[in-house]
C-alpha cells in the first residue's frame, strides 16, 4: 500500500499515469470527476507555500 499523498504525487509527474495515453485517460478522467484540480496547473513551489 502506498500513502495517498505519495500516490497522487506520482500521478502528477510527467508521464506518471502511464506511457500509453489511452490507458492513462481513464484514471485521469476518474480523478477529474472527483476533484477537477487534482492536477493543478500552478507550480509545485506555489502549492508547497500555499499552506504556509
Amino acid at each position: 500500500m502506498v500513502p495517498i499523498r505519495q500516490h497522487l504525487a506520482n500521478l502528477r509527474r510527467k508521464g506518471g499515469l502511464a506511457k500509453d495515453p489511452e490507458w492513462a485517460a481513464k484514471p485521469a478522467r476518474q480523478l477529474t470527476e472527483i476533484d477537477p484540480d487534482w492536477n493543478c496547473p500552478w507550480p509545485r513551489n506555489w502549492q508547497r507555500r500555499y499552506r504556509i
